[in-house]
């Protein structure tokens, strides 16, 4: 939280090693306090709760009933490009190089979603076709079950 407040972003650059042994930040985190909430929504929903006391003893309150960028506050598009480069850069490629992706996935992506499908479920009907195999190799015995008329297991003679 506090390298967040000092960077107002908490992407990967605010979880380095540099970042979190930095003095401001370890400074305010030692005046952080938490506790659970037992009526969180969580895991359905995200939900925060920021109170803050200054140091003239007044206080602030922020309460978010969903994160940003979930399924309530999607990101837009210009913040998901910028959130994007971040971990492009973060992970060591040059701005160029992450500047490329989206027009190549666009041009790999550009099949209808219905061959997709397609594709996808004949993927699927190939492997549900395919003789099953034990551990050791050899082919799986299917014996089908048998039931008396009152739909119990006829017991073996």
């Amino acid at each position: 939280m506090a390298a967040g407040f000092f960077d107002r972003r908490a992407g990967f650059a605010q979880f380095t090693q540099a970042r979190i042994q930095d003095a401001g930040v370890l400074a305010l985190a030692a005046k952080i306090r938490y506790s659970i909430n037992p009526n969180d929504e969580y895991p359905r929903n995200f939900t925060g709760h920021l109170r803050a006391t200054l140091t003239d003893g007044s206080r602030r309150e922020i309460r978010r009933p969903y994160m940003r960028g979930g399924m309530h506050a999607p990101l837009s598009q210009e913040e998901l490009d910028a959130k994007f480069m971040d971990n492009v850069l973060y992970g060591g490629w040059r701005r160029e190089q992450g500047e490329r992706v989206p027009a190549a996935l666009s041009a790999t992506c550009s099949t209808s979603r219905r061959s997709v499908r397609w594709r996808s479920s004949a993927r699927e009907r190939r492997r549900s076709a395919r003789p099953r195999r034990h551990r050791h190799g050899e082919r799986a015995q299917h014996r089908p079950r048998h039931r008396s008329r009152a739909g119990g297991r006829r017991a073996r003679q």
